[in-house]
Formats: C-alpha cells, structure tokens, sequence
C-alpha cells in the first residue's frame, strides 16, 4: 500500500477530502524504530502527532521511581501524540516501540494550518479522535477501580486459596467478557500449579503454551474449564510462579485490547502479593514447629 492510499485508509481521517489528504500526505515524515526504542518520553515538547504504519506500540506511564504502568498497546493505522494538535503542554506519557515499527509524523502546527481546507472533515477527526481520548479514560477509571479493590484484597493477609478466590471473583465481575476462572500457583513441594479445586503439573500443555509468554493472551482450548472462549495471564517473576486462565462459559468473544493491559496491570500486583503470601505462610509453619518442637521432652 502506497503512502497515499494508506493515509485514505485511516479511521480518522476517513471523512477528509482529497485534496485534504494530498497535502497531509506531503507534509508526514516517515520513521523507524526498532523494539524497545523511545518515540517520546514523558514530559517531552508535544510537537508531533504519529501514525503507525507497520508494527506496535506501547504507551507507559511512570507511577513511581522505578515502575512505569502500560496505558495502551497500539497497531497499524492507530494515531498517538494527538493531544498535540490540541495544546503545546508537555507529553503526558511514554510511547516506545513494542517491535520493529515504520511511523509517519506531522507536525502539529502543520497539520492545524489544514484545517481549513476541510472544516468538515476536521470537525469529523476531532470527533474520532476525542471518542478515542474518552474511551481510554473508561478504560483507565476501570482499571484504577479493579487494581484498587485488588489491593484491598492483597492487604486482608488471607491464606493463599482464599485469597485467589477473591481475586477470580473481583475481576469476574470487573470485566465483563468473562465469567469464570481459575488461579493457579506454582507450589515447589508437590512440583505442580495449584488452584483451589484442581492441580496441574509442570509438563502439562498448558505450562508448555506458557512457556514463551510474558503478557496475557488468548487460549484456543482446555479441557480444565469446559468454555467457549478463553484468555490466560501467566505470573512470572523470573520463572512462571502462577497463572490464571478466565473464561466465557456462554459465548465465544474476542477479548479486546484494554482487557488484556488490565489483566496485564494486575498480575503485577499479583506477583508480589503471591510472594509475601508464601512467605507468611512459611514463616507460620517455622513458628509452628519451632513450639512443637520445644515441647518435646527428649529422655
């Protein structure tokens, strides 16, 4: 697809003319960056708008020192660096290549310059545009108010099979394609994953499955809950520590992109939380044989 016919193919600028177009097309620098490389970081001058052409990206936010949160993933045809268009403060978040990317950029004075060409077909993008701004907001108040009632879970100190229960029931209800699930954990006695009504172990399909994923993603089948559709969240620090496999018992659904960063935000609440879990437990156990152990009378 040539530069032209590419720029026609944008939701967002589906309702311009041609001449609109044209001229857009002629002012959009074309850029590349592999994996991992910054496109802007937070706090930098808002001068662009982009437009990916081939690849993903990933916009994060820091919440703290050393923690960034994943806002959103975006591919082809997705438009970021747009609040430029509508004030010159500083950017708001991190965009970085999630994999190798081709971009097209347009200054944002530039672009407002246009505008006038097509009051239409401009009212029409900033619409687009502010539908996109709204939803994304939806999205983050509903993942705010899910990891802030998973923290009210993580910090009641519950025994382990209680406390994934509680978890599967929130987000059961916190997103709405799911219905059921089921919270396993690595547990290094047995050498299996535990949830609190069955045990997998290590070598079962599944954990093969797991073995190259490192953010949720959709399952075709498992016999381990009889469902339509199907989306797994491994738990990983270092090594896989857990899962969690949701389903939809009633219908088959295509889990959208915003349900899978939720997912992906609260395993890592999850991992620490497992981890602390585990340490109190041991640390209850120690103390337990420890007075055991001094009542004992040795003759």
């Amino acid at each position: 697809m040539d530069k032209l016919e590419f720029f026609k193919s944008i939701p967002a600028l589906k309702n311009f003319s041609k001449d609109f177009i044209s001229k857009l097309v002629q002012i959009a620098e074309e850029g590349h960056a592999k994996g991992g490389e910054i496109i802007f970081r937070e706090l930098d001058p808002s001068e662009y708008l982009y437009i990916i052409f081939q690849g993903e990206v990933i916009i994060t936010k820091k919440i703290a020192p050393e923690t960034e949160k994943i806002l959103s993933i975006l591919k082809e045809k997705d438009i970021f660096g747009e609040m430029s268009l509508f004030t010159d403060k500083p950017r708001t978040a991190t965009a970085k290549a999630k994999n190798d990317l081709t971009y097209y950029k347009v200054h944002s004075e530039s672009f407002r310059k246009l505008f006038s060409l097509d009051p239409t077909g401009t009212q029409k993008m900033l619409e687009s545009l502010l539908l996109s701004a709204l939803e994304r907001l939806e999205h983050t108040s509903r993942e705010l108010a899910t990891v802030y009632e998973i923290s009210k879970i993580i910090v009641k100190n519950l025994p382990m099979n209680e406390f994934c229960d509680l978890v599967i029931k929130q987000l059961c209800y916190s997103i709405p394609e799911i219905d059921e699930g089921l919270f396993f954990v690595w547990n290094e006695f047995t050498e299996d994953y535990e949830s609190s009504k069955i045990s997998i172990p290590k070598n079962h399909k599944i954990i093969e499955f797991l073995s190259d994923k490192t953010e949720t993603t959709p399952l075709d089948k498992t016999e381990i809950i009889p469902a339509k559709s199907y989306l797994i969240t491994p738990l990983i620090k270092e090594k896989l520590i857990g899962f969690i496999l949701f389903a939809n018992t009633e219908k088959e659904v295509t889990f959208s992109q915003g349900t899978k960063d939720l997912l992906n935000s609260v395993a890592l609440q999850l991992i620490g939380a497992i981890e602390n879990i585990k340490n109190q437990q041991e640390k209850y156990d120690r103390e337990r044989f420890d007075r055991t152990r001094s009542r004992t009378i040795t003759w």
